[in-house]
């Protein structure tokens, strides 16, 4: 189990005030902590049945927009169009909603922070995160396209997904102009 609370240097503390992200290793586990950009997880061999939720719930909520990763063990999804702190009633009540962690939940709840892994597990040998692709029709954030943009960057750099045509933002610009 890892711990639940931990703490941030006065480099990490002054990132997450000034950018609203640091970067930070707990237990062996480099991961990108973020104040309010909303990172679900689901540890899950059934990916179909956590795309299927998604959909449903962007269908229902036309309003909303996720970037998908698939895991080694699951499913990560990144709320773009709207940013929350894990310890608001509304984001408690959407990772329920939605079937998520609620381990990984507690965890973000415990040290009010957003987590994503960046670097392999130690110990696991083929792990990797890679980018899917965008569920539900809504407008991204600018400063969530940007965190989703640092994050994926990062995955590139510590060797768990790979530089290709198919990143969150190049996938944005195809959207935007398929639309103009």
């Amino acid at each position: 189990m890892y711990p639940k609370s931990f703490s941030l240097n006065q480099k990490q503390t002054d990132s997450l005030k000034k950018h609203g992200f640091c970067v930070a290793t707990v237990a062996g586990i480099k991961s990108i902590r973020f104040n309010n950009f909303i990172m679900l997880d689901w540890d899950t061999p059934h990916r179909g049945e956590v795309y299927q939720n998604l959909a449903q719930y962007c269908h229902e909520n036309p309003q909303e927009l996720w970037a998908i990763y698939d895991t080694f063990a699951g499913v990560h999804a990144f709320r773009l169009n709207y940013t929350e702190p894990p310890t608001s009633a509304y984001s408690i009540a959407l990772a329920y909603k939605l079937d998520a962690d609620i381990r990984y939940v507690e965890l973000c709840i415990a040290r009010n922070l957003w987590s994503a892994r960046i670097a392999p597990k130690p110990h696991r040998s083929r792990d990797f995160i890679c980018f899917k692709g965008f569920l539900g029709s809504g407008i991204a954030l600018p400063k969530a396209q940007w965190l989703l943009q640092i994050h994926h960057n990062l995955l590139i750099k510590h060797g768990l997904t790979t530089a290709t045509k198919n990143s969150p933002i190049s996938s944005l610009l195809r959207q935007i102009q398929l639309v103009a």
